[in-house]
């Protein structure tokens, strides 16, 4: 089955039109878009909807559109015509936007964050840095939840590579594997369970199963805003105004305060090069970065 696993098009990085296998993502993308936006909808006609409640439906309106601009090739909004892409990501800052205005709080930062993210898949360099400017350093807004041996409520990434009974995804043969014995970065740990995985794939057959120790629960919490992300806005948009020394600089403070080693780069190439492998470490099976 592929209940946890990948169809085998998939394990060797095809996507087809007809898998059908995609509609149950799409289809909860949308449904999360959807009710958030329905909600807004409800509650704005609402004279006593606590400000509160609304600024967190917009957030979420945010997150909802975000996930479906990142991974999506084209929008569709309740059954209209086909749009861009970006249809959803300004969606997105625009939702991110009212929430950071009527918001407060970690709602509030976690909706600047949120925007941040946005503008820098527009190409709004600007703002989005300047939006990363306000969220300080240890800031996180994450997703909770909750060991109740429910799919719909506990972390599905863990609960498909625990071994309870599932082995869906191995860290074996990926960057991580050489990356993690050389660095000890405690970001993209994981451990030889000593068995295979659960099933069969493509190239190679059964293959040793190496457990990510990303999330160690059924109930651990996935980030959907941090502040190591808003830095790495920052040192991109260094790099992308030539300033190296600035870039890795950014780079190798989370690493100093991830307790993973320092990098060197001494040409724009090779600090794009770390750029984008830090970007992994932090997003890192955060659904991010299809």
């Amino acid at each position: 089955g592929i209940r946890f696993g990948l169809r085998l098009l998939r394990e060797r990085g095809e996507l087809s039109p007809t898998d059908d296998g995609l509609d149950t993502h799409w289809e909860q993308a949308q449904r999360a878009r959807w009710l958030s936006e329905n909600g807004i909808q409800r509650m704005s006609e609402n004279a006593e909807t606590d400000p509160a409640t609304l600024a967190q439906a917009y957030l979420w309106a945010g997150y909802a559109n975000r996930i479906l601009g990142e991974h999506m090739c084209s929008a569709v909004i309740d059954g209209g015509a086909i749009q861009p892409h970006t249809e959803y990501l300004n969606r997105a800052e625009a939702a991110f936007s009212q929430a950071s205005t009527i918001g407060a709080g970690n709602v509030r930062t976690a909706a600047i964050a949120g925007r941040a993210a946005v503008r820098v898949q527009l190409g709004k360099w600007t703002d989005a840095v300047a939006d990363a400017a306000q969220v300080a350093d240890g800031f996180k807004y994450q997703m909770p939840y909750f060991d109740v041996g429910n799919d719909d409520l506990r972390n599905r990434i863990q609960w498909a590579m625990a071994g309870t009974p599932y082995r869906a995804h191995t860290v074996w043969t990926t960057q991580w594997e050489q990356y993690y014995k050389d660095t000890n970065d405690p970001r993209v740990a994981w451990k030889d369970s000593g068995r295979t995985g659960d099933a069969a794939i493509d190239c190679c057959g059964l293959v040793p199963f190496y457990e990510t120790q990303k999330y160690k629960s059924p109930a651990s919490a996935i980030d959907l805003s941090t502040s190591e992300e808003m830095r790495l806005i920052e040192a991109e948009s260094m790099l992308r105004n030539g300033n190296v020394a600035g870039a890795m600089a950014k780079i190798n403070a989370l690493r100093t305060a991830a307790g993973a080693p320092t990098v060197t780069a001494t040409t724009a190439d090779q600090a794009w090069t770390l750029l984008k492998r830090e970007r992994g470490i932090v997003l890192y099976l955060e659904g991010r970065r299809f």
